[in-house]
Formats: structure tokens, sequence, C-alpha cells
């Protein structure tokens, strides 16, 4: 967006109004989630100006200072030192310091042990695998979430919530048919009354409401709309798991070649969902690729000593 570019560049001012366009829409959702955040977390009620936004006076920093400063470091991929780690929860790790390991930072990281600091989550790799089978993280992937449960009831603790909802572009020809489905009370509500919009933008609408992440969102949508195929839906997961790691892909989820080898998955099986509302297959690929490694356990570094 350099002003340089104004006289050499024919398309300055197209890209500059998509370029203003997509920075408004970012931060508009950026202010969301913080509403939703202090909502869910009964924070201080800081007025936030969603509609009226100045992107001139808003910065975004397009970099990620973590991962900057961890690559920035020297990496010892030849260190054949031995390193004695000791993690929070308990476990006891005697390894080379280039064995190859997974970081969670912002993101998850490909590194080494030499590379860990007190207070790092990590993984080492040739574990990973064995931890998806032992957590059973495909079973757990398959079935619609905790968070996402009891909606219904949550939905029922606020007055006039069909109002509230409607305002945010929640649309039904009877708010009727709304209540009776969607907003149950603790005594009312058992799990066989449990059922999700077919429309994915009112789940959406609903999810942003009660601040349930959009990984939740997509993981209770697909487990709920493909319950009759459970089989098939854990099939989804092995396979997208199995890419992941017979490619090492973990560490770059977001990877537009991994999301269009895991969204051709879902578009094999996209029968299976009971819903006739058009699927977009690289959007739940994205989400299932970001639940599964957060749902993958790490270790978090207590204390770390070179034995030689």
């Amino acid at each position: 967006m350099n002003s340089i570019r104004e006289d050499i560049d024919s398309q300055f001012f197209n890209n500059k109004e998509k370029y203003q366009k997509s920075k408004l829409e970012l931060i508009q959702n950026i202010k969301k989630d913080i509403i939703n955040y202090r909502k869910k977390y009964k924070q201080e009620n800081i007025e936030i100006e969603i509609e009226n936004v100045n992107i001139e006076g808003e910065d975004i920093i397009f970099y990620n200072d973590e991962e900057i400063e961890f690559n920035n470091k020297v990496k010892k991929e030849s260190d054949n030192k031995e390193y004695l780690i000791h993690t929070i929860q308990g476990i006891e790790y005697v390894e080379k310091g280039n064995t190859t390991i997974l970081i969670r930072k912002n993101t998850l990281i490909s590194s080494c042990i030499s590379q860990l600091n007190i207070g790092d989550d990590f993984i080492v790799q040739r574990e990973v695998s064995s931890a998806i089978s032992r957590d059973k993280l495909v079973d757990k992937l398959s079935k619609v979430p905790d968070t996402v449960i009891e909606f219904q009831i949550q939905l029922s603790k606020y007055d006039k919530v069909y109002n509230t909802l409607e305002k945010l572009g929640l649309e039904y020809i009877h708010s009727k048919y709304f209540n009776q489905k969607y907003v149950i009370n603790s005594n009312d509500f058992s799990l066989d009354k449990f059922i999700l919009p077919k429309k994915k933008e009112h789940w959406k609408i609903i999810c942003e409401f009660l601040g349930i992440n959009s990984n939740d969102m997509f993981q209770a949508w697909v487990a709920h709309y493909g319950r009759k195929h459970l089989n098939e839906i854990k099939k989804i997961y092995k396979q997208i798991y199995d890419l992941c790691l017979q490619n090492n892909y973990l560490n770059e989820i977001e990877n537009p070649d991994l999301i269009s080898k895991a969204s051709i998955y879902i578009e094999n099986n996209i029968s299976i969902f009971e819903n006739d509302e058009e699927i977009n297959t690289k959007e739940i690929a994205k989400s299932i690729l970001s639940s599964m490694t957060n749902e993958i356990n790490f270790q978090e570094v207590k204390e770390i000593k070179i034995l030689n």
C-alpha cells in the first residue's frame, strides 16, 4: 500500500479497496471475539464499537513475534548431547539435543530438544501417533463437544433471546418454532431433544453469542449431521491424521496443499451429512485440522539439564 505504487501500479486503487475491506472485516471479527471473551469470563464490560470502525486508526501487525523470536535462535540440529527434561505433568525424558519435537506456541512449530525452554509445551515427534491412539482422539473428535451439548440450556438463561439473536442476523419465519427447538431450560432438557440449526450461518450466530469457539462449532455440526454414519466420520478423521503424520504436516496445518487434500476426504463422503445446505469442505477441513492439533496432549517443561 506504499503511496509510491499509485504511479506505477494500475491496480493500486482496486487493491487498496480490497485491502481496506479485508482489514475492516478482520478488525470487526477481532472486536466480536473480545466481546465474547469478556462475556464468557465475566470481565469488565467496556463498550466496543464494531460498526463504525476507523480502519486508518487501527493497526494490524502482520507477523507473529513469538515465531520470529523462536526461529531467530540458532538451531543446533547436530547437537548430540543428552538432555534431561522434567515436565509439570511428572514425565521424565532423556533425549538427544537433535531429537525432533513439536512445540506449541501460537501454532505448532517443528524444532528439536535443544531449543526447549522452561514453560514450553512440547511433544516428541515419534510419540504423536501413539498419543493419538492412546488418547482416543478420533473417538473424541467424532462426538459433540461438551461446550456445545447444553447450548439450548444456555440460551434459555437469556430473556427474549430470539429478539437478541434476530438483531445479529438470525431469521426464522416463526420465533415460536425457534424457542421450542432451541431454547430449553435445564429441567426440560434431555439428550434426545438436542438438535442443531440446519443453516450453518444460524448456528454460527448462536455460537458467537454464547462464546463457543469455531473449532467446537464445526466439530458439533459434523458430529450431529453425520451421527448416523459414525464409522465414516471416524474414518475421515483417521485419514486426515494419517495424511498429517505421513507428510509431517502437523506443524503447518494452514498449508493450502494440506487443506485441499484434507477437503477431498470430506468431499468423497459428502452424502453422509444429513443436511441439504451447500457444504464448504475446505472450511470444515481447516476446522478439523485445528481441532486435531488442539486435542493432542503436550508436556510442559518444568526443568531441563544437559547431561553430557
